[in-house]
């Protein structure tokens, strides 16, 4: 069987950096994306530097358990042996307290907290004869409460709830987990409709902070990364 990395909200920002970076290291990918538009296009573009044996796609919605079962399904249909995860879909919305609907909870929790809990359940029942590894990946919003992003801190808390519940769990087996913190990223997360408007151009790069990820989750020796808190370099 071979190896397979799966990597959530893959089709851009992130996500895809994380998987451009797996790929250039001669691993295999499974890219993960609710919008079919973006996951073809991230195919597309990734297609330059792996073929379709090393790389291939898979349009679900993490937030939904019965799409997650039927991507873990057809993952083992294609008899790929699940080496790693990196769960890195949600969006954000943002607004004072004041402002919060039912609606923006939902979309919000959906990837960021339900996603997260989703995916790595599977993993772990996937992973659980042969090891692997799961990195969540979450943003410093996990680690303070922010005026304007009550909702999206509400979610990356639950989070890194969860994940801490993950590595105790799994603490002595083969399972290996990872919680990553990075601070803002120049990506189209900041979209329009999320409701902040910062001046992305001083946010870090995601190509770097994939490479870091990767690096950490990748390097196996006497010793391992269980949390990485990522900022950008001032200078």
């Amino acid at each position: 069987m071979r190896k397979i990395s799966l990597v959530t909200g893959g089709s851009s920002g992130l996500g895809y950096e994380i998987a451009k970076c797996l790929l250039e290291k001669g691993f295999n990918v499974c890219l993960v994306s609710r919008s079919d538009k973006k996951l073809n296009l991230a195919v597309s573009k990734l297609s330059a530097i792996a073929d379709s044996k090393r790389l291939i796609s898979y349009s679900a919605n993490v937030g939904k358990e019965d799409e997650v079962k039927r991507l873990f399904e057809f993952i083992a249909e294609k008899k790929f042996l699940l080496e790693k995860v990196f769960n890195t879909a949600g969006i954000g919305l943002f607004g004072h307290p004041e402002s919060i609907s039912k609606e923006m909870i939902d979309s919000v929790f959906e990837g960021n907290l339900l996603g997260t809990i989703i995916v790595s359940s599977h993993a772990i029942r996937a992973m659980n004869k042969k090891g692997g590894l799961i990195v969540n990946i979450m943003s410093t919003a996990a680690q303070s409460g922010r005026a304007q992003e009550s909702v999206y801190c509400a979610a990356k808390w639950g989070a890194r709830g969860f994940t801490e519940s993950l590595q105790a769990a799994t603490k002595g087996t083969s399972i290996r987990i990872i919680a990553v913190y990075p601070g803002g990223m120049n990506t189209p997360f900041w979209s329009e409709k999320c409701g902040l408007y910062p001046n992305t151009s001083t946010f870090m790069n995601p190509s770097d902070v994939a490479r870091q990820i990767v690096h950490c989750s990748t390097t196996i020796d006497s010793s391992m990364v269980s949390d990485l808190i990522i900022n950008r370099t001032f200078r």
